[in-house]
Order: structure tokens, then C-alpha cells, then sequence
């Protein structure tokens, strides 16, 4: 009796040990770090997204990925020079559902890019109606299993030189499962677009994702930045962005990934006051007021490029 006991304990806790843990969930919230350097002089950008509500399109059930908050603040060799006002947000970034291990965003593009799988170029298609594009496959859980979804193609050692605000669909080699900290699978994936591009095999070209977190090393949900972080702008140095940490509604720390730091509620002291809202605003901090087209600037601690 005390061995089908044991036994039964033991298959209880495997079956445990190998249950899918589901990414899309509204008790969590995503925070990702982001760098741009110029002239030495450094801006940062700390900014939190979270799952809130639904929509139904064409009988399917997506969930709303929103940006909820978004900090951004200036440095120095190390020091902090300005901070801007912390802005408080509800802006709809995506839209999300999650099936049999995979995360499908629904397309709100007119044309989304292809890598080929052969040379280094990726090929325009048009969008159908209702698309969907996959984010993340989690069912690849073998190394040397390949899958397409959509992801960050300027990823790596190459040139920042395209801007782009829809989905290029790359071409992702598994590389390595490994069981996390009591929680669940992490993936080393290989963005194979980006190494075609480098001739570069390396680990600059890996992609971490965790079931239940997405990507836990550099970029964010894999979902195409709109605001084209990767315009190139004169003798600027940008950092890729990175998964910061993942919280429960409470505030406590999930799963800690770059654990860049907020700045202390008191760093108006330390520079200039934040900034008045509805100003514009260089990646240097300079205050302007027609930026060209191209260009990024900040307005109300958040990011935008001028159309």
C-alpha cells in the first residue's frame, strides 16, 4: 500500500512538473528596460504592460495587451540628471490569444514581412482578413525544432537601419529547453534571420522565452514596435531592450530579469524638476518644438517619432 502511495505521489508531481503554464493572465504585470546614448549622455525608459479585458473578433476570444505605465529618466556617467513626470497609461498594444502551447496576435497591419529562409531578405505579403501571426510557440520543445513567428529582426551585431511598425515573421531555431527555478521551461531559441544576416552563429543571436513569462532576455512580446525604436538618429548608441522583472498585482517580483531600478521619488533634487507636460523633447533632453519627420523625441515621458 505505502509503494502505490509513493508511486502515485511521484506521477502526481511529474504530471505537476510538466503542466503548460499559460503566458496570457491579467494577476501579472511585464516590465522591460530600454537605453538610448548620445553625446554621453544617456535616456532611459522603464515602462509596464499587462493583460486587461478581451475583445471578440470573428468568434475568437483575444486578450487586451496594454502599456500601463511609462518612466523615463536621464543619466550621466552614472548619475541621474532628470527625470521626466511618470506617466500613468491605458494604451492598447496588442491583441492576444493563447492555444495549445502557442500565442497568436491578431494582425492590425496591412502587410506583414516573411523571412524566406533562404538569403537575407524578408518578403512583403498582404494581410487577410482577421490574420493572425504566432509570437510564441511553445509546443517546439525539442532542440533542433524550428518555427516561425513574429519577432525583433534587428536583433544582434547588424546595422540599425530599417524602421519598421509591422510584424517580420523570422525564422527561430530551439536550441536548448531548461527547466527554470520552480517554475517553468526556458527556451534558448536562435533567431535565424539575424545570423543569415551576421553569418554569425553566436549567442548574440539567441532569444530567451519562459512558458508563462515570454521573452526573458532581450526585446519584449515579440510584438513589432510601432513607434520604431530602431530609427537610426545621428551619433546615437541604442541598447536593446530588455525584460526588466515580472510582478504580481501586489508588486512582488515574480521572476527578476535585468532589475534595472527606478529612480527614488526624490530625484527631482538631483537635476532640473520634471519636465511640464505636453512639452517635446530630444533624446539629449533639449526642449524643441517642430521635430522633423523621423525624428524621436519624448513628450510626457513617452516616446514617439514625428510622421
Amino acid at each position: 500500500m505505502m509503494k502505490k502511495i509513493i508511486l502515485l505521489a511521484l506521477l502526481l508531481g511529474s504530471l505537476a512538473a510538466q503542466a503548460y503554464e499559460p503566458m496570457i493572465r491579467e494577476d501579472r504585470v511585464w516590465e522591460y528596460y530600454f537605453i538610448v546614448s548620445r553625446w554621453g549622455i544617456c535616456t532611459n525608459y522603464l515602462y509596464t504592460l499587462k493583460f486587461d479585458g478581451t475583445q471578440e473578433v470573428n468568434g475568437k476570444t483575444y486578450h487586451q495587451l496594454k502599456m500601463k505605465s511609462s518612466l523615463c529618466w536621464t543619466s550621466m556617467q552614472d548619475e541621474i540628471t532628470d527625470i521626466y513626470e511618470p506617466e500613468t497609461l491605458d494604451s492598447l498594444q496588442a491583441l492576444l490569444r493563447e492555444e495549445d502551447s502557442k500565442v497568436y496576435m491578431l494582425v492590425q497591419t496591412p502587410v506583414i514581412k516573411v523571412y524566406e529562409d533562404k538569403g537575407d531578405d524578408f518578403k512583403e505579403q498582404p494581410v487577410g482578413e482577421n490574420e493572425e501571426v504566432v509570437i510564441f510557440d511553445f509546443s517546439r520543445n525539442q532542440p533542433e525544432e524550428c518555427f516561425f513567428a513574429s519577432g525583433n529582426p534587428m536583433h544582434g551585431d547588424q546595422p540599425q537601419e530599417e524602421v519598421y511598425d509591422f510584424p517580420m515573421i523570422t525564422k527561430y531555431n530551439v536550441e536548448d529547453v531548461s527547466e527554470t527555478d520552480g517554475m517553468s521551461k526556458q527556451y534558448t531559441l536562435r533567431n535565424c534571420a539575424v545570423s543569415d544576416f551576421c553569418n554569425n552563429k553566436g549567442p548574440e543571436t539567441h532569444v530567451y522565452v519562459a512558458e508563462g513569462i515570454g521573452n526573458v532576455g532581450r526585446g519584449s512580446f515579440l510584438v513589432p514596435e510601432t513607434e520604431a525604436r530602431y530609427h537610426v538618429v545621428p551619433n546615437a548608441t541604442y541598447g536593446e531592450g530588455f525584460f526588466n522583472n515580472l510582478y504580481d498585482l501586489e508588486g512582488n517580483v515574480v521572476y527578476q530579469g535585468e532589475n534595472v531600478q527606478k529612480p527614488s521619488s526624490g530625484i527631482e533634487s538631483i537635476g532640473a524638476d520634471a519636465k511640464t507636460p505636453g512639452k517635446l523633447y530630444d533624446l539629449t533632453g533639449r526642449e524643441i518644438r517642430n521635430p522633423q519627420r523621423g525624428t524621436i523625441y519624448i513628450q510626457d515621458g513617452e516616446k514617439h517619432i514625428a510622421r
